[in-house]
């Protein structure tokens, strides 16, 4: 993995963790990424990484899921406390 803290990638979501996080695998290697949901097709900037995954931050939504709605509070990202609000209630 030849990523770094604060590198750009573009990823596909498809799974989520325990956490609500979004789960992607570029080239093997695993990346959680908050805020992303299975669908998601996003672009992500690099925080910490391990020897076989890594966390980043969301920087947008490239392709949204079909499962994507607009969340009903407006502060829900910078917040955190509501991390699948937007997410469809019927895919969940």
């Amino acid at each position: 993995m030849d990523l770094k803290k604060n590198d750009i990638f573009t990823v596909e979501i498809t799974d989520m963790s325990d956490d609500g996080a979004g789960i992607g695998k570029l080239d093997g290697y695993i990346w959680f990424i908050k805020d992303a949901m299975i669908g998601d097709i996003v672009e992500a900037s690099v925080m910490k990484t391990k020897k076989s995954y890594g966390f980043a931050r969301l920087r947008q939504v490239v392709k949204p899921s079909d499962v994507r709605t607009a969340a009903k509070c407006p502060v829900a990202r910078q917040c955190g406390g509501c991390q699948l609000q937007a997410m469809d209630y019927e895919a969940s």
